[in-house]
């Protein structure tokens, strides 16, 4: 699945049914939602958008939604977002209807809902979303809220497929770039890539970057024509493909360029890329291919944790408890503590049984406690550094205290722990910024 933001809709050519808005045709605001995008304008696409939503027109709630949760243009508001999505979804559109279902699923703007995120990827299945129906085949073959059921799973996997390649067919560039990824022959692969970028469409162009680089076999490897795809769709406003190019000249690599990976890196940032918003905030806060800058560092910080990058989400939570760089405050360190251990952060999920352990902020709750050092313990992505060495340990130590019925319920409470992901191929699946005015979202 891709990850499409408003900016990349529009470059795509993706609003093409706008209504009239205040005597503007579609074409008119189609025109000027472009020319606001070559100039990284969010601001205007915002302004462009608003009064389209405004106005009742599902497909673009759906994008005036996107905006919002990528902070494209405004402060990123998963709430308001999924506000917007809903409103789209109650219209029958098909892409809002997926949205909302994420968000239930997810627990994202929406209260964790297994049967309502169900129901809304089942209607919009229904109407050939093919999003929504590889989440289906994600939901049934995880057995998230429901029974595990594999056969289900292969038929709503067959069925996107189908679906895919059908539009695909059709000359449809968002599913003939999404066909490339499926496919596991490199040469029919390149093929569709190249015939959506034909269409100018963006996030082919970053495809083919990647094949190039190192999704096809090493018989296609083309380090000039991985380069030339790459700057293409940077300048044409892909985050994947700018955090590349920025990484490429990263003070920590080869060849080191301040100025040049600090301008690919605040794009990719400014786009949305919550991956790169913690990578500038990084280096802002350690003076690396940037002047040493906190305020600018904790602002992007906020920016990448709200994104739901962990490693952002543990060190603001950090921030709070120590009061480096902003007012201590214990609730909101246990808030992001807490974000990050449904990201399946190891640390953050011992670091909380250790608050409730000594009642840091907190009431102290052996039950509680426990139960965070059992999650800890079960996390399988935490089992290669020292989080399980020390949370058996501070587990023991809390436990030798507590009667059988105490261990009894927090072993229960860990048990019934739902992270946020292990998640289908993206957890939103039709946003990221700037690739986004089209209709359809990854590094994150």
């Amino acid at each position: 699945m891709m990850k499409l933001t408003i900016v990349a809709m529009v470059l795509a050519g993706g609003i093409t049914a706008l209504p009239a808005v205040a005597g503007d045709g579609s074409a008119a605001i189609l025109a000027k939602a472009k020319a606001a995008v070559a100039t990284r304008d969010y601001a205007a696409v915002f302004k462009l958008l608003q009064p389209v939503a405004e106005a009742g027109d599902p497909a673009a709630e759906v994008r005036f939604g996107n905006l919002y949760y990528d902070g494209t243009g405004v402060p990123r508001d998963r709430a308001t977002a999924i506000a917007w999505y809903q409103k789209a979804a109650d219209q029958g559109n098909a892409e809002g209807e997926a949205l909302v279902g994420d968000a239930y699923l997810y627990g994202k703007g929406k209260p964790q809902d297994f049967a309502s995120a169900l129901a809304w990827y089942h209607k919009a299945a229904d109407q050939d979303d093919y999003e929504a129906q590889d989440s289906l085949a994600w939901v049934y073959g995880w057995g998230s809220g429901v029974e595990l059921d594999k056969t289900s799973s292969e038929a709503w996997s067959e069925k996107a497929l189908s679906n895919v390649t059908r539009r695909a067919e059709a000359g449809d560039a968002e599913a003939q770039t999404e066909l490339g990824w499926r496919l596991e022959d490199g040469a029919a692969a390149r093929t569709w890539f190249e015939k959506a970028a034909a269409q100018n469409y963006v996030p082919a162009e970053e495809a083919l970057a990647e094949f190039y680089d190192h999704f096809g076999q090493a018989a296609f490897r083309n380090e000039g024509l991985a380069d030339h795809w790459y700057r293409k769709a940077a300048e044409d406003g892909n985050t994947d493909a700018q955090s590349h190019i920025a990484d490429m000249y990263d003070c920590d690599g080869a060849p080191k360029d301040a100025a040049t990976s600090l301008k690919w890196r605040t794009l990719a940032a400014e786009g949305g890329s919550a991956w790169d918003q913690y990578e500038l905030s990084k280096a802002y806060r350690d003076g690396a291919c940037a002047a040493e800058n906190d305020s600018e560092a904790v602002k992007w910080l906020r920016e990448a944790a709200e994104g739901d990058v962990d490693d952002a989400q543990m060190e603001l939570a950090e921030r709070y408890a120590s009061g480096d760089g902003l007012a201590r405050d214990l609730d909101l360190s246990i808030k992001w503590y807490v974000r990050a251990a449904l990201n399946w952060d190891g640390e953050a999920q011992y670091r909380l049984g250790m608050v409730y352990t000594g009642g840091d902020g907190v009431t102290a709750d052996p039950v509680e406690a426990y139960k965070w050092f059992t999650i800890a313990l079960a996390n399988e992505h935490a089992a290669y550094g020292d989080v399980p060495d020390k949370a058996a340990k501070a587990r023991d130590a809390i436990g030798s205290g507590m009667s059988a019925a105490q261990i009894a319920q927090a072993e229960a409470e860990a048990k019934a722990f739902r992270p946020s992901w292990p998640a289908p191929p993206t957890i939103h699946p039709r946003v990221t910024a700037p690739q986004a005015v089209s209709g359809a979202d990854a590094k994150e």
